[in-house]
């Protein structure tokens, strides 16, 4: 059981909610740039790579907090036992982690919603970027074959023999 006291765990319950409030804030914005995206907009590309790193901290941080569910597993030991007053206490703080649960879900759900909808238009740029990328080695090779670049005018023959 967790040897801290109410407030404590609320707090770090609290912490690992508002990691989450930021990870949903930063899918949000990933979505919009990602609504109006470009590929040939340097500025959309900075600020999508700016909110991975930025994600990718917060999912280190999360991570690091993940000892929360392995004492709510003990919490949940805790209570099957005889002592009362360490039972009382130990069911006060799986409530309070439980509460924790039904807050985050939400969160979890529109992080995971915000992230399919990224994915099919981030798809759907890589498709069209393929396609523009397609059509520009189409012109090149056309644009070759007009001005026969690499092509000489004449053909220049060294006679070695004298």
């Amino acid at each position: 059981m967790p040897g801290q006291d109410i407030t404590k765990w609320q707090d770090e319950l609290n912490r690992v909610e508002n990691l989450w409030s930021e990870m949903l804030h930063i899918s949000e914005q990933q979505l919009s740039i990602m609504q109006t995206f470009k590929p040939d907009d340097e500025a959309s590309l900075q600020q999508l790579q700016e909110l991975l790193s930025q994600r990718e901290n917060l999912m280190k941080k999360i991570d690091a907090m993940a000892g929360i569910h392995d004492e709510a597993d003990q919490l949940q030991e805790t209570i099957q036992s005889n002592n009362s007053d360490i039972r009382d206490r130990a069911d006060v703080l799986y409530q309070a982690f439980k509460n924790y649960q039904d807050r985050i879900m939400p969160l979890m759900i529109s992080i995971q919603k915000n992230d399919e909808k990224m994915k099919s238009q981030m798809s759907e740029a890589l498709r069209v970027m393929g396609k523009e990328f397609v059509q520009a080695r189409e012109s090149a090779r056309v644009n070759r074959a007009y001005t026969q670049a690499g092509v000489t005018a004449e053909a220049w023959f060294f006679d070695d023999k004298k």
